[in-house]
């Protein structure tokens, strides 16, 4: 339920649901309870998804990364500000956790 189809004369696309544009903004309290700080540049994400969700796994991605650009987390998430993103599951966590990492240092030339 994150997108709809936009008519054909209202010019096509896909819009945000008014549940998922509700999501995003409520939240907000979860970040500000983590204290989650912007991250200016290019960057990682790293999301790990409790074994214990009945989510699948590659849908947790969208929403937590437009979760961090809605609230100026991180800048945008273009691949030229987001350098990779990593997803996997975890067992001792409840929920989801998203980490902002360092982006890929770049190997040096021979």
């Amino acid at each position: 339920a994150l997108f709809f189809n936009l008519p054909k004369e209202k010019g096509g696309g896909r819009a945000k649901t008014k549940v998922y544009t509700a999501w995003i903004k409520s939240a907000r309290w979860l970040l500000l309870a983590a204290r989650a700080r912007p991250v200016p540049g290019k960057v990682r994400i790293a999301i790990e998804l409790s074994t214990k969700s009945g989510l699948d796994l590659d849908n947790c991605l969208k929403p937590s990364v437009d979760l961090l650009v809605a609230h100026g987390i991180i800048d945008d998430d273009q691949k030229k500000f987001v350098d990779g993103l990593i997803l996997d599951w975890s067992e001792d966590i409840d929920g989801i956790r998203i980490t902002i990492l360092p982006p890929k240092k770049k190997a040096l030339a021979a």
